[in-house]
């Protein structure tokens, strides 16, 4: 599995996250450059890139472990997401807010 830090760390052309999610989840809550493919449909859907490391998301990542330990044993590089989609959402806001300054400082700023 890889953690949410370490995939911050990879180089964003050497993988690709596929969102294995219930549809209606995805269309709810979707995770932007991640691409939806449900699970037994990875190694055939034309919107994966095999060449790449796959970084399988579920909700919390429970389900993505046995996925991507299916694809590793038929030789493809794949890992999930510890935390899944909730770490990923989690870091986004954390992410977010270390770039958007608090209404204190703004109020500073323009006062």
């Amino acid at each position: 599995s890889i953690t949410i830090e370490e995939l911050n760390k990879l180089d964003k052309d050497t993988y690709q996250i596929i969102d294995i999610r219930d549809k209606e989840e995805v269309q709810k809550d979707e995770m932007p450059g991640a691409v939806y493919v449900p699970s037994d449909e990875i190694e055939t859907s034309e919107k994966v890139d095999l060449s790449k490391k796959l970084i399988i998301c579920c909700r919390i990542g429970k389900i993505s472990i046995d996925v991507a330990e299916r694809l590793r044993e038929k030789g493809i590089d794949a890992v999930s997401l510890e935390g899944g989609y909730t770490a990923w959402l989690l870091d986004s806001i954390k992410r977010k807010n270390e770039i958007t300054p608090s209404a204190e400082v703004v109020m500073i700023v323009f006062w």
